[in-house]
């Protein structure tokens, strides 16, 4: 997963099932802020057409960049065990399937 790309797609769809967002109008700006930094890293600045009139550090959109990367690893590796679990137990049928057939 290294050096991955996320849509604004997808980040916008996250950032709308956050409890914060739940009643607030949510800005096409602070998503395409968050994807800025998500894909480019926290530590690079801002274009001129997404930064705000006054002097501003952004620490809120760094933070929610960080929380999307790590709920997109949390999800991978869900799924990652997800899939070791579908293994096994596709195995042990395939196993007792055998067994049964065998038998007859």
């Amino acid at each position: 997963m290294k050096n991955q790309k996320y849509t604004l797609k997808q980040i916008r769809e996250w950032m709308r099932k956050l409890e914060e967002n739940r009643y607030r109008r949510r800005y096409m700006i602070d998503a395409k802020r968050v994807h800025h930094y998500a894909n480019l890293g926290e530590d690079t600045d801002l274009p001129t057409n997404l930064q705000r009139k006054s002097p501003s550090t952004y620490s809120r959109q760094k933070q929610l960049a960080k929380q999307f990367k790590k709920f997109v690893r949390e999800q991978a590796n869900l799924a990652k065990k997800e899939k070791k679990v579908n293994t096994r137990l596709r195995e042990g049928l395939r196993k007792l399937i055998k067994e049964e057939l065998g038998r007859r």
